[in-house]
């Protein structure tokens, strides 16, 4: 028997498209030095292999679609193949209905299916016949760089505790998670105006329609719609779908601070790292500027996370739970979901300005003490470090080589110095009694010698002078 693929499917949470990515158990395919064999000979030893699959291609009858394939191989081989073919939209007779309404469920980008409550939206008629403009129409931009022109009523919407709004060709008192009598064979876009706390605002514009193709204008108001997406390269949907939002959070990374290179020029200087080396180890603190986070109030209102958390390299969730009345779980640790040493990210944040503050320094560095940053994390998923004290800042804001940023921060901490301290005298002027050691009185410091200082760790070695001057400010001749 040949072995069994797993088969995972998901969809882009923007462009609705999906991927389908088919993975093989390789103790199934390969047994020591010897591929297995399948129903007709070996598995892949100078096999091709064959994958056949049927697409189901959803569309506005009419419209032409693009349809591509890639495959790639991943693992121990290699290769690559890809087509592309245009499909013409039919009416199937057995989708010769109508659409009485379209459920739009708004979910975390956590699972896909979490439903989110409280996701503001507005939804409006698309006037079709308008060209879409860069600027100055109602709506704004989408992620797609592309307005959209609103005619008739501009509708706002709210999802329930079911995360769900619903548009509807019956009859029906509109409410914040329902607008009915919407004509059919129309096109409507809703969007995203404000997201759930801990969530980032999804500004992809979402296009559908209500579909009856058995009106005397179907065919009419179809190409219409149609024409519409292929000039603006839109989707359109004229069934259920979700509408995904990534949780609200920021990332930065912990460095030697003579890793970073300033580099000035005629224009912006530019900041980057001179390696993609980081610290591991660091601890932090980050607490919430929330005015309403004062006296016994445990949590951030309206969200799941306290009013100040711990955040530990690559350490995992912590939660603790109210006493008392309705009891509340909130979490107390963020999770760092960069799984690698010295790079954080966290996520899951209500959006508004926070302190973080370094509460462990990587092993061999200096503590930064009384050194805090203000991060400010915005609704349209962005974020912004700043500092929050006036002096000792280690704070890298990091830019291409123009000097643009790049949106990325790095916090450098400085090494431990040890000092040694010494005097060059005449060996006269040592006296020894017993164990103790010490000078006679009146013995006199010799100047004028020269040392070198050599690491028994790595072999380097820096010379080191007698310049009169001692490293804490004594002046005297012959001491270091």
């Amino acid at each position: 028997m040949s072995p069994q693929p797993t088969v995972v499917i998901a969809k882009g949470a923007v462009t609705h498209r999906q991927t389908a990515t088919i993975s093989f158990n390789p103790a199934e395919l390969y047994n020591g030095e010897y591929p297995l064999n399948g129903d007709k000979g070996p598995l892949y030893k100078g096999k091709k292999f064959k994958l056949f699959y049927d697409v189901a291609v959803k569309g506005i009858p009419g419209q032409q679609i693009d349809v591509s394939n890639s495959v790639k191989f991943g693992g121990s081989m290699e290769g690559s193949a890809s087509a592309q073919r245009p499909v013409t939209i039919q009416i199937p007779t057995a989708d010769a209905g109508a659409t009485g309404s379209i459920t739009a469920t708004k979910v975390s980008a956590d699972d896909n299916t979490t439903p989110l409550k409280g996701a503001e939206f507005k939804m409006c008629q698309v006037d079709t016949g308008k060209p879409v403009k860069d600027n100055g129409v109602y709506g704004g931009s989408g992620a797609s760089g592309k307005a959209w022109p609103c005619t008739g009523t501009i509708y706002d919407m709210k999802t329930g505790a079911n995360g769900q709004l619903t548009f509807s060709n019956g009859s029906g008192a509109n409410n914040e998670t329902s607008v009915f009598n919407l004509p059919q064979n129309t096109l409507f876009v809703a969007w995203e105006t404000k997201a759930p706390e801990g969530y980032v605002v999804n500004t992809m514009p979402q296009y559908f329609y209500l579909k009856y193709l058995r009106a005397d204008d179907a065919d009419t108001a179809l190409t219409a719609i149609s024409s519409y997406a292929d000039k603006n390269d839109i989707y359109v949907l004229d069934a259920a779908f979700s509408i995904v939002d990534p949780r609200a959070g920021f990332a930065w990374v912990k460095v030697d601070e003579k890793n970073i290179e300033t580099v000035e020029s005629s224009g912006k200087p530019s900041v980057s790292l001179k390696k993609a080396q980081y610290l591991a180890g660091t601890e932090w603190t980050l607490k919430s500027n929330d005015n309403r986070c004062t006296g016994d109030q445990k949590f951030i209102p309206n969200s799941n996370v306290a009013c100040e958390v711990t955040i530990v390299d690559n350490g995992a969730q912590q939660t603790a739970t109210t006493a008392g009345g309705q009891p509340v779980t909130y979490i107390t640790r963020l999770a760092d979901a960069d799984g690698d040493d010295g790079r954080f990210k966290v996520s899951g944040l209500p959006t508004g300005s926070y302190t973080l503050t370094e509460t462990k320094a990587p092993s061999g560095y200096e503590s930064p003490d009384g050194i805090s940053y203000t991060v400010t994390v915005k609704r349209d998923g962005t974020f912004e470090m700043t500092d929050a004290t006036t002096t000792g800042s280690q704070l890298h804001a990091l830019t291409d080589d123009d000097g643009n940023p790049t949106g990325e921060y790095a916090v450098g901490n400085d090494r431990k110095t040890a000092g040694l301290e010494w005097g060059k005298v005449d060996e006269s002027d040592v006296e020894t009694n017993g164990s103790s050691v010490a000078l006679k009185e009146g013995a006199a410091y010799l100047g004028g010698s020269a040392w070198s200082l050599t690491s028994n760790a790595c072999g380097q070695s820096d010379r080191t002078a007698d310049r009169n001057v001692h490293p804490e400010g004594n002046g005297s001749s012959g001491r270091l």
